[in-house]
């Protein structure tokens, strides 16, 4: 598996990917998730004018929370009393046209777009954390979810950190970078999210949530928050993950809090430099796995065979069910992911499976090459599986067909890493997954990476007369 701090070739173009790409710095709206709202305040002084009004509109002060939304850059803001609405960046009752700001994918817009600044060849954590910030635009924006094969962990060490953790006016845990008994990780994590962990350790693991950019946040808004995520394990197992959900609803992180709204405006605006920290005894040599999303079970093993186990789900295909026509359907694709599977004392950033996905051996939704999508489409059609209307266009109604394919007992009996199986189509898949028709007398089977789009065509290349 690929590791923190190389520098092989597979560094390089990730870096080139990331530099290329521009990557939005504003949210994404999900549909399932709570919206934040762009907060105004007025300041009152003695500005020389004469009615109130006049003095709130000259010291209107905006807690700006975009979103893209519908193509464009919008924000959600009381546009009347207590009446909230969707509306353009910088709307104006007077002027909406003139503030609206379209967005179209891996545009360049200054202020609203960035780049990864390529600094050396090495792939380190500000690379690595980088990474994760586009996979999540990835799956919030074109709905491709891969961060079941990224580690959110991304080895970096917090060494000038200072956390007093008070509830009810008693301190019951500092987070010091210089206690010499822990080491305290870092890493990046979004709001409303449940991030699964795997870490092996007799001893207590503690963590919590807070502000840190370049140095340590001093926003009093959010001086609560640390208190309010902190969760305390007294032993954990690798192999049985849990799971950490103090940032997933608005209840949860706002328990404590009197005016709800003003701590999230300011909590979303702080959300680029919102980490988790992880206090670890200094003697745990453990592989660290952190996975944005709720993967506990996924990797349960089931006996296959006589004293032979199989990590592999027993319940995969249970949560997909025929017919498999409804394109928006929101099935789960259960599947055991490598990043779990084993504790090696070395955590790694990122799955083997990524790799394909990024170097862009996948087929995806965003493959640029319709005869890929289309020879996957022929191989369902032979088996009466799925008939697509429009060739060489990519339908989720292939995924589940895929997906359960691939979790068949024989599949997993006779492939050794049957890992990160997403319902999209991966070197595995193209290999693996047959049609019906045999191609000679040695049982040749057809299958998508075979599959000939074009048999009259280069006949006295392939051999034929």
């Amino acid at each position: 598996m690929f590791k923190f701090n190389s520098n092989h070739i597979l560094t390089g173009y990730i870096k080139q990917l990331l530099h290329s790409f521009n990557l939005p710095k504003v949210r994404v709206f999900v549909e399932n998730e709570p919206p934040i709202k762009t907060l105004v305040y007025h300041k009152i002084g003695d500005s020389g004018l004469t009615t109130k009004d006049d003095v709130n509109k000259a010291n209107e002060v905006l807690m700006y929370v975009p979103y893209i939304r519908n193509g464009r850059i919008e924000e959600y803001r009381e546009t009347s009393a207590n009446n909230w609405e969707w509306v353009p960046k910088g709307w104006s009752s007077k002027k909406l046209s003139t503030h609206t700001h379209f967005y179209e994918y891996n545009e360049r817009m200054p202020n609203y777009t960035k780049n990864l600044e390529i600094k050396n060849n090495i792939y380190d954590s500000y690379t690595h954390e980088y990474l994760g910030d586009y996979l999540r635009f990835q799956r919030d924006y074109n709905h491709i979810n891969l961060m079941p094969l990224y580690n959110c962990f991304s080895n970096r060490i917090c060494s000038n950190l200072s956390l007093n953790i008070i509830k009810n006016n008693i301190s019951i845990s500092t987070f010091s970078g210089s206690d010499t008994k822990y080491k305290i990780y870092m890493l990046p994590i979004k709001l409303f999210k449940e991030y699964t962990i795997a870490i092996d350790s007799d001893l207590a693991i503690e963590i919590c949530c807070g502000i840190y950019g370049k140095y340590q946040g001093t926003n009093q808004a959010l001086k609560d928050l640390p208190a309010t995520t902190y969760v305390k394990l007294n032993s954990t197992n690798f192999n049985r993950p849990f799971l950490y959900d103090n940032l997933a609803t608005i209840d949860l992180l706002t328990k404590n809090v009197e005016d709800r709204d003003t701590f999230l405006n300011n909590l979303a605006q702080n959300e680029l430099n919102l980490k988790m920290f992880i206090k670890v005894p200094v003697g745990v040599n453990s592989s660290i796995t952190i996975l944005e999303g709720n993967y506990i079970g996924w990797n349960d093993t089931i006996n296959v065979s006589k004293n032979k186990y199989k990590s592999y789900p027993n319940y995969a295909i249970n949560n997909i069910e025929k017919p498999y026509l409804n394109e928006n359907a929101n099935y789960k694709y259960i599947t055991s992911l490598q990043l779990l599977e084993l504790n090696t004392t070395e955590s790694y950033p990122f799955a083997d499976r990524l790799i394909e996905y990024l170097i862009g051996n996948a087929i995806t939704p965003l493959d640029k090459l319709p005869d890929n999508i289309e020879r996957a489409q022929k191989v369902l059609e032979i088996n009466n599986l799925l008939t697509s209307p429009y060739k060489g266009i990519w339908s989720n109604t292939m995924m589940p067909i895929i997906y359960s394919y691939m979790n068949t007992a024989n599949i997993n009996n006779t492939t050794s890493n049957n890992y990160d199986i997403l319902g999209y189509i991966d070197k595995d898949v193209e290999t693996l997954f047959k049609n019906k028709q045999i191609g000679n007398a040695n049982n040749n089977w057809h299958t998508i990476a075979s599959e000939d789009l074009y048999t009259n065509i280069y006949k006295s290349d392939k051999g034929d007369s």
